[in-house]
């Protein structure tokens, strides 16, 4: 069958509209009505039909995207000779023609695929004008935009002649009806010369075949030929599919397609073990046959998870092979497993590693062995690299992976190139068709990712990477870490790697986590950590609010890089979520979360916010004796307590209405005669005390049963029940190791620490029932005249 190879633009001349309406006299409109078009995509619903609906108001268009196309299947074969193309700044494009459906939209597959003829407009598309087309014989047509862009039309005309024609083409090996037989469809029928019509049901040349089984359509004879791979984890099979005339073959079942080279005897090589589904098929007809599976296998290949992480200690199971670093890519020199140059099993016990001790803190679950690859000593150039391949059938129990690795490299002290500088990857590939499906960016010693170690020596700490596989249950998948020295030859670049058929590999771990609090002073809270095996982490807080979480904030995620630490958290956090804080209400909940590419990990800190801490003042002397006296000051002794924590003209949050809630909650005073006798006791609870002194909360005139004491020097104890900054005031009475409060007013004298009975309400007899509270205890002198 003849085929037109169009590969060059069709001049347009300056006469373009006259010589295109001379050469389009014969030709007629196509009619619309049987066309089926669609289009990339649709952009505010542009569709596809507007472009033929005879309306140069509306108009088609995809969105914006690279190599955008517009598809028209024809609903039988045409000759077509042109094409008017009502647009919108089209510029750069392809027209494609075939018989059959088109097996790609891309560009260089269409242009490259024999069974496609098409044309090139570098520059703008005419607009209005026809575009001459040679001959082509079309039932599919595809225009595509050779950029990113749009494909945006108002109207598609096409010019050609409906097939089977009348027998006068001027072109007996072109597939169409030949100069003297008769049109199958409009003679008596069909004949000895007539060709056979692939897809109708009948034996149009009554040979005896129909459809795909006649020679004029069908695939033929097809024969398959193997060669195993000559070690395990090489890519050195191939199969090559025999067939008469098959012009097309596909080795995954028919997913994709590949041309042959040649019908006879096309060969696909690079190929490891595995299974593959050969189908050949003859494009034109769409007519196709399957082989029977084809098996290419080595004894030695094991395609399951035994010694994946090296735990025997050996490199059962995998392959290695080693090369050189050209800078654009790699040459492989060796496929063994080049022990200890550019591979090595290393083992926990005794690992060192003294470019980059942090290294050596080894990752929970890596075990007792793991491997290097890449090489790290001898003599001679780096600019070599080694590479570790595990091939694996994947099942539902196996679809999940870890990969755990370690990274050290060597930085040039002087300028390179992104091509020349060391690097690690890892890749998965499938097995079947050597296609990379899953792959790292490179680690070049460029990354900010990589951390300083000694000397010149920078690496990346121990890190995983978890894969999900499921997609690829029942495909033999491999494992490939590269280990790449320096193209120029003065830099090493070397990994360590183990692999888990397990999710999870390792997470996060947190080494320490402190929450310091510098007291009640300004309420400062610090946090620090210290963490292994994280990739990023990020801090959140909120508040508790009656027990209700509210109002969260993240600081944003950040490198691992960067300290884990966190000052004056509580302050910050009223910054950043411009959200107050309050003693009696709240508390502040900060979250550490550490993450890497296989897990996380959580830790939380609940902060209470502390209300004002205070002291006591107290005279030592008063005068009750003289309290007739109009004059009279100082006529009863009581205790007043100050703020010891507030700034002068700042009310904190747990301030109402200037009356400065404190820590004190109940307060007990006992005045003893110089016999011991217990002469005056009194005790207030849930109070809500002015800690700021303007009014006595508790007080005693001088008299007992009534009457003035004499003069004299009397004895007091004072009892003071208090949460620190752990509890929230309002609630400290109902816990029973609440943080006592040393008083700073050196005049005092401590007396005792320890625990007295709550009373509900004063003066409770009952002290055995009654709760118990941590109070502080003190006592002093106080001098009646």
């Amino acid at each position: 069958m003849k085929k037109y190879y169009i590969k060059y633009l069709v001049l347009i001349f300056s006469c373009f509209s006259f010589c295109a309406q001379a050469q389009m006299s014969d030709s007629e409109k196509i009619a619309r009505d049987n066309l089926v078009v669609s289009q990339s995509s649709e952009d505010s619903y542009r569709s596809a039909d507007l472009a033929i609906d005879d309306d140069q108001n509306s108009f088609s268009s995809t969105k914006n995207e690279l190599n955008p196309w517009y598809h028209i299947e024809l609903n039988g074969r045409y000759r077509v000779d042109g094409i008017e193309i009502s647009h919108q700044g089209l510029q750069d494009m392809y027209i494609f023609s075939s018989k059959v459906p088109f097996a790609s939209n891309d560009i260089y597959h269409l242009t490259t695929d024999p069974w496609v003829d098409y044309i090139h407009i570098p520059g703008i598309v005419p607009n209005n004008q026809v575009i001459i087309i040679p001959d082509f014989v079309s039932e599919y047509i595809m225009i595509i935009r050779n950029n990113e862009s749009v494909l945006s039309m108002h109207e598609i005309i096409i010019y050609g002649d409906g097939l089977p024609g009348d027998g006068d083409d001027g072109n007996p090996e072109d597939g169409l009806p030949c100069d003297d037989c008769p049109d199958p469809e409009v003679s008596d029928g069909p004949g000895p010369s007539a060709i056979e019509i692939c897809d109708n049901g009948l034996d149009d040349d009554m040979d005896g075949r129909t459809d795909c089984d006649d020679p004029d359509c069908g695939v033929g004879e097809l024969t398959v030929d193997i060669t195993d791979p000559s070690c395990e984890g090489c890519a050195d099979g191939s199969i090559c599919i025999n067939s008469s005339f098959a012009n097309e073959v596909s080795i995954d079942g028919g997913q994709s397609w590949i041309p042959m080279n040649s019908p006879s005897n096309h060969c696909i090589e690079n190929l490891m073990a595995g299974e593959y589904s050969v189908i050949a098929r003859r494009r034109e007809s769409g007519c196709e046959t399957a082989a029977a599976d084809a098996v290419l296998f080595d004894g030695s290949v094991v395609f399951d998870c035994n010694n994946s992480d090296f735990e025997e200690g050996t490199f059962d199971g995998w392959d290695g092979s080693s090369g050189d670093n050209n800078g654009p890519g790699l040459d492989e020199t060796s496929a063994e497993i080049g022990e200890p140059t550019y591979h090595a099993i290393v083992k926990a016990s005794s690992f060192s590693e003294n470019r980059a001790p942090d290294l050596e803190n080894l990752p929970p679950g890596i075990g007792e062995s793991f491997a290097r690859v890449g090489k790290s000593t001898g003599t001679g150039n780096f600019d070599e690299y080694g590479k570790l391949s595990k091939c694996v059938s994947i099942t539902s129990e196996n679809s999940e992976f870890s990969l755990i690795y370690a990274v050290v490299m060597h930085t040039p002290g002087h300028n390179h190139s992104e091509d020349q500088l060391p690097y690690f990857k890892w890749q998965i590939r499938d097995a079947s068709n050597n296609t990379v499906v899953m792959e790292s960016d490179k680690l070049s010693t460029s990354s900010p990712l990589l951390s300083n170690g000694t000397g010149n020596w920078r690496f990346l700490p121990w890190d995983c990477q978890s894969l999900d596989l499921s997609d690829y249950i029942g495909k033999n998948m491999c494992i490939e870490f590269f280990g790449v020295g320096c193209s120029i030859g003065g830099h090493a670049g070397y990994a360590y790697v183990d692999v888990l058929c397990k999710s999870g590999g390792i997470s996060p771990v947190l080494e320490s986590f402190n929450v310091e609090i510098d007291g009640c002073e300004g309420n400062i809270v610090n946090i620090q950590a210290e963490s292994f095996f994280y990739y990023s982490y990020e801090w959140k807080m909120h508040r508790l609010r009656n027990g209700q979480k509210q109002a969260e904030i993240s600081l944003g995620v950040m490198e691992n890089t960067l300290p884990l630490v966190l000052e004056d958290v509580i302050n910050l956090y009223k910054t950043e979520s411009e959200k107050t804080l309050n003693c009696n209400t709240d508390k502040l909940v900060v979250e550490l979360h550490l993450k890497n590419n296989c897990g996380s990990f959580v830790e939380s800190a609940e902060i209470d916010i502390p209300c004002i801490s205070w002291k006591a003042a107290y005279p030592n002397i008063f005068s009750p004796l003289d309290s007739d006296d109009p004059d009279s000051e100082n006529d009863e002794f009581f205790i007043t307590f100050d703020a010891t924590n507030l700034e002068d003209g700042v009310d904190p949050d747990c301030s109402v209405m200037g009356n400065d809630i404190s820590t004190i909650y109940y307060v007990r005073l006992q005045i003893f005669d110089r016999f011991g006798e217990l002469i005056f006791d009194g005790d207030k609870e849930d109070l809500n005390f002015n800690i700021r002194g303007n009014e006595p909360e508790l007080q005693w005139d001088g008299t007992f049963n009534g009457q003035l004491v004499v003069s004299g020097v009397y004895s007091w104890q004072l009892y003071v029940g208090s949460c620190g900054s752990n509890f929230q005031c309002q609630d400290c009475a109902e816990h029973d190791n609440c943080e006592v409060i040393s008083s700073d007013n050196s005049q005092w004298t401590y007396c005792s620490q320890g625990k007295l009975e709550k009373r509900e309400k004063k003066k409770k007899e009952d002290e055995a029932e009654a709760e118990k509270i941590w109070v502080e205890t003190h006592c002093g002198t106080i001098t009646v005249i």
